[in-house]
């Protein structure tokens, strides 16, 4: 398989790029990564599709013979055992693209991410306004959920009145 080099701006425009068994793959990559990280957004980094939470959740790439997948050094070492079928290093493992993807697995890295990130970065900041070490209160469910909520738009509210008002 040969990829064509650009930069994509998109993950839509980067698996657009691949012929359609591995468009499929990417497809579904994306897809689990999305039903288990619903408050990630999508962006290319690295000239990857990336979703990030707080900072870079994961990463996936297509290659010649494999489908890389980057939950970062945390990741693997939580899942080290379950990596032992494939090719894995500190920060990534290949998914053989003539086998078909571990889903359950990546499902379970992707979570164990969301949940990582939350603890290590998604804690609500005592001083500054949100997008700098703030809140992403969607991971929270039920009463804690609803009063991060509560206290990331009255933090939200208070750096917005701070701004000058434009003339």
């Amino acid at each position: 398989m040969k990829r064509r080099r650009t930069a994509w701006t998109d993950i839509d425009e980067y698996i657009a790029s691949y012929p359609p068994p591995v468009r499929k793959k990417l497809t579904d990559v994306r897809n689990i990564i999305r039903k288990n990280a619903p408050g990630a957004t999508e962006r290319i980094s690295y000239q990857m599709p990336t979703f990030y939470l707080n900072g870079n959740l994961v990463h996936f790439a297509a290659y010649t013979n494999h489908i890389g997948f980057y939950p970062t050094p945390s990741g693997i070492q939580a899942f080290e055992k379950e990596f032992s079928d494939y090719s894995f290093s500190k920060g990534s493992v290949q998914f053989p693209l003539g086998q078909p993807l571990p889903t359950d697995l990546i499902a379970q890295v992707v979570r164990f991410r969301v949940r990582r990130e939350f603890a290590t970065r998604g804690k609500v900041m005592s001083r500054g306004c949100p997008g700098k070490g703030g809140l992403h209160s969607d991971l929270a469910g039920g009463l804690l959920g609803h009063i991060l909520t509560l206290i990331h738009e009255r933090r939200t509210k208070n750096c917005q009145l701070k701004q000058p008002v434009p003339r």
